[in-house]
């Protein structure tokens, strides 16, 4: 089966301020003030062309590394803007890359043909098909565990219909504004079962333990 790629993300709380759950990590999205968020975190399109700058650096990293080349630090700047081209206005990325160790020409160019090859670059040059529909309930897909003393709260956030009740009831634990947003040192575990219990959804539980 080909390798999947997933997050989750949900907003709600606090204008366009979003909450994004990959399989292993949890960061957060807003818009600048100027598109009417309070520029909390980075834009969507900052994370999209950061993306593409890491995903380009890594790469020429990694082909370095087994080629067992000295290229010291690299530094990619990707910078996204509007052209005018015979078919209109279109949207266009520019990426420059800095090389820490002065290197032989073949082996720039080499590197950079490689990083232009990272997947993030071949995702956003070809097309990629991409649908959005309704559904009445995501399936399970990440799970996230916390755990104190043995306690292990299991969070599904797929599962979640934002009810409100973790937070509004144990907001020293339960924070979505904070990363991570479960905090197991808020309060007495007791109190955190008591509060999970609660969850209307499921998405929420308490890990049996074997």
């Amino acid at each position: 089966m080909a390798k999947k790629n997933e997050v989750v993300a949900s907003n709600g709380l606090d204008d366009y301020f979003t909450q994004v759950i990959s399989n292993r990590h949890v960061f957060y999205v807003d818009e600048p003030v100027k598109a009417g968020g309070k520029d909390k975190e980075p834009s969507p399109t900052d994370y999209v062309l950061g993306a593409l700058a890491s995903c380009t650096a890594i790469t020429m990293r990694m082909y370095a590394q087994r080629k067992e080349w000295d290229v010291g630090k690299i530094k990619v700047h990707a910078t996204l803007s509007s052209v005018m081209t015979g078919d209109g206005v279109r949207q266009k990325i520019w990426k420059e890359v800095v090389f820490e160790k002065e290197l032989p020409k073949a082996q720039e160019d080499r590197l950079i043909e490689i990083g232009e090859k990272c997947p993030v670059s071949l995702m956003l040059k070809h097309n990629v098909e991409m649908t959005l529909e309704k559904v009445d309930q995501l399936d399970e897909g990440i799970t996230k565990e916390y755990t104190r003393e043995g306690t292990t709260v299991v969070w599904k956030p797929n599962r979640c219909i934002h009810s409100e009740k973790c937070w509004r009831g144990l907001y020293s634990v339960f924070n979505p504004k904070k990363h991570p947003w479960v905090n197991m040192d808020g309060a007495p575990v007791e109190k955190i079962v008591e509060q999970v219990g609660k969850c209307p959804s499921g998405a929420l539980s308490i890990k049996d333990e074997v």
